[in-house]
């Protein structure tokens, strides 16, 4: 029956076009410049659909067209050496990738040069005025900063108008802006808790759903309907209800038929941003929005996710992974055939996952005395060597759980598969191999008592 649900769009590029400023068939081209280093092949991803649209062995002087026919940004990649870089992709125009020592990618473009600027200097003011932002006197008081942020980013655009086209300054300007709003949507709905009608989020009147840019980053204007629905509901009624909200609110059948795919996407895979819509939310309700769905001209960006969703439900047979443990020995899902297997899915560069290993090991141990259960530690780090050296600095102490490492698994089948969009994320598998519950909550007596209900004969 779900199968049937999945609307076969084969090759519907021109829905990528829809919506954003077009351009001519002109094509883009890529040259590589790189002192004497080795990146292994270097990926380019549209930014709209995280597809790859180009892939290439990184060599000196390479060059190569594509075409995009649509103003949009993407990603450059180098996967061995855990590199990313934000570029403008705009028709016509060439890019030039220069690779340095470290292995660290830039291009010849200023537009290129302040999109970056944009993403990262958010965090470094996060961190610089963390004292005020995270203890402040009063709300209103973040609003003042940021704004004063906002405008001193403008400024240096503006600074740099006579060498960026009006595309990149219109698409730089929504940038500026949206990445500070997707601060304060953080801070005001997750970390502060704030009810919708509170005037911390009165800011979310000046956001333009109508605007083509928001294609670049739309979770703002999703997190603005949240907040004008429950201005006027109090409550969220269902998911459907939702979904008509956003179409109500959007004068653009195109960008309303775009929020409502991105929204069921944000669903599937980022849970822990829309708690309100979670508790609504199971596989019946995703298949019955998927079927309301089935014409919507930006089905295509659901089909992966909600694929994975369902696969990743109760009961569904879990998929047979390869893992490598700290010896290099090589290890199967199935070897635990006739066990439940609890997974702890983690990477090394991740914070929450550091906070709740200690907890994750000491329920191994609670467990020790149980034949009929194992505990993976699975790393999902990009590079085994970020792995293995949490292990060097890192001394714990014994517990029985395996450690065990899928290399950039995020990325891969085990990441499909199992649905893994964010870490740490915990997954219990039973003695046939089927799935019991891929979203567990975290360590804690909560998880120990729903796993010995588990492990108790019926």
């Amino acid at each position: 029956m779900r199968q049937n649900i999945y609307y076969q769009l084969s090759f519907l590029v021109i829905a990528l076009f829809i919506g954003l400023p077009m351009a001519t068939g002109q094509p883009l081209s890529l040259q590589v410049k790189l002192v004497d280093v080795s990146i292994g092949p270097l990926t380019l991803e549209e930014g709209l659909t995280t597809r790859s649209v180009l892939e290439i062995e990184a060599k000196e002087g390479l060059a190569t067209n594509f075409k995009l026919g649509y103003y949009s940004t993407g990603v450059l990649r180098s996967k061995k050496a855990d590199k990313s870089y934000l570029v403008c992709l705009t028709p016509g125009r060439q890019i030039e990738v220069n690779i340095a020592a470290d292995s660290s990618l830039t291009t010849n473009h200023i537009a290129d040069s302040l999109l970056n600027y944009l993403w990262k200097s958010n965090n470094n003011f996060i961190v610089e005025n963390g004292s005020t932002i995270f203890n402040p006197q009063k709300l209103s008081d973040i609003l003042v900063l940021f704004e004063g942020f906002q405008q001193e980013r403008a400024a240096l655009i503006e600074s740099h108008a006579d060498r960026l086209t009006a595309e990149e300054q219109a698409l730089l300007a929504y940038q500026n802006e949206a990445r500070i709003y997707s601060f304060l949507f953080y801070f005001g709905r997750l970390v502060q808790n704030l009810p919708a009608d509170d005037a911390f989020f009165d800011f979310v009147e000046a956001i333009d759903p109508e605007n083509p840019w928001t294609k670049t980053l739309p979770h703002n204007v999703l997190y603005q309907f949240e907040v004008q629905y429950l201005r006027q509901q109090d409550s969220l009624q269902s998911i459907s209800s939702f979904i008509d909200f956003i179409q109500r609110s959007t004068k653009s059948k195109d960008q309303a038929a775009f929020y409502q795919a991105i929204y069921l996407k944000e669903l599937i895979e980022s849970p822990s941003y829309w708690a309100k819509h979670v508790q609504l939310f199971n596989a019946d309700v995703l298949e019955a929005a998927l079927a309301a769905q089935a014409s919507n001209p930006y089905y295509y960006l659901l089909e992966k996710s909600s694929t994975n969703y369902f696969q990743s439900q109760k009961g569904e047979e879990a998929f047979d992974f390869t893992a490598f443990d700290r010896q290099g020995n090589e290890v199967k899902l199935s070897d635990f055939a006739g066990k439940f297997v609890f997974i702890d899915n983690w990477a090394s560069w991740c914070g929450p996952c550091l906070r709740h290993r200690p907890s994750v090991l000491e329920l191994s141990r609670q467990f020790a005395d149980q034949t009929d259960i194992v505990f993976l530690m699975v790393s999902l780090d990009s590079r085994g060597q970020d792995w293995k050296r949490y292990f060097s600095r890192n001394l714990e102490d014994s517990a029985p759980a395996t450690d065990l490492l899928i290399e950039n698994g995020m990325q891969g089948d085990y990441g499909d598969r199992y649905n893994i969009h964010f870490i740490p994320k915990y997954v219990l598998i039973d003695p046939d191999g089927k799935i019991v519950d891929a979203n567990l909550p975290e360590p804690g007596p909560g998880l120990e008592r729903l796993l010995r209900q588990h492990l108790t004969p019926k």
